[in-house]
């Protein structure tokens, strides 16, 4: 469940997207690297931005065409001074080669995808695990500390009881009662001790690390998408607000894959937008996007 002890976790502050990209144009170059974005328009806008400063730069999230997902995925694996920016659909199972850096835009949502990001690095002999998050906000440095270091410092055995002092809930209990929640936490696996070191279990990362809670009480209904075609390649799919904010046919530019295309036509019957190349920035809208 820890991470591994030769990983190399570091933490940036760097103000806003732009200056995020210039960071990324500028480090690790030569190396394979993977950024996640926890949003498809963040992913979008930080690709188009790295290409704009002459970034071979590729796109994966689950609102791209099969096909586009699948050649860019492709791509990445069979080049090595390269990025590919993605959401969450590259956290397991698809194989993109040797990767040599991993970089997080902001902070994930949960502990298991920020140990799962790390577990992407690290496969190759000479490489070890590593993570860089570039946070552009206080309140998003603020969240990436406590994930970052959770895994690699926690709490020192013995520093627990100080702890549970501060806490209302605990404080109120006699001490042999907080010493027997302790233990009782560590026999099910919701603290576990690594080299004196005290620290979120796996079951607590299983039962707590996602939205929990939260998917029994809120309802989400999926927007409608658009789907956005160019010739007979289909390049994938937009909320609908995004014509809606932009001014309709004609005066929307899109985002797909990082690359502008402008709307010629919206078939709203089909819900088919049809575009062609265009050199002007633009931006694709995805609502439900967001850190819980």
């Amino acid at each position: 469940m820890g991470a591994a002890p030769d990983a190399g976790v570091q933490i940036d502050f760097v103000g806003s997207l732009d200056n995020a990209a210039q960071v990324l144009s500028r480090l690790y170059r030569g190396e394979k690297r993977l950024v996640f974005c926890d949003s498809r328009s963040r992913v979008e806008d930080l690709a188009f931005r790295l290409r704009e400063l002459k970034v071979e730069t590729h796109v994966s999230h689950g609102s791209l065409g099969a096909e586009e997902r699948r050649r860019a995925e492709q791509a990445f694996a069979e080049t090595r001074n390269c990025v590919i920016v993605a959401t969450s659909t590259l956290e397991l199972g698809i194989d993109v080669g040797d990767l040599d850096r991993v970089i997080q835009i902001e902070a994930p949502a949960t502990v298991s995808s920020f140990l799962q990001r790390l577990g992407r690095t690290g496969r190759r002999p000479g490489i070890s695990h590593n993570l860089l998050f570039l946070t552009t906000t206080p309140e998003t440095l603020l969240r990436a500390a406590p994930g970052a270091v959770h895994q690699l410092a926690g709490l020192p055995r013995g520093a627990e009881a100080d702890w549970l002092d501060r806490m209302p809930g605990f404080a109120a209990l006699p001490a042999r009662d907080r010493k027997a929640v302790l233990a009782h936490l560590e026999a099910e696996g919701f603290l576990h001790e690594n080299s004196g070191i005290l620290g979120l279990g796996p079951e607590s990362d299983r039962r707590f690390g996602g939205k929990g809670f939260l998917e029994l009480l809120s309802v989400f209904d999926s927007p409608p998408l658009i789907r956005v075609v160019h010739g007979r390649r289909e390049l994938g799919s937009v909320d609908e607000a995004t014509f809606q904010l932009a001014g309709g046919e004609g005066a929307t530019v899109l985002l797909p894959g990082g690359q502008s295309w402008r709307t010629v036509h919206v078939d709203w019957s089909k819900r088919e937008a049809y575009v062609e190349p265009i050199d002007l920035p633009g931006r694709s809208l995805w609502l439900g996007d967001g850190v819980p």
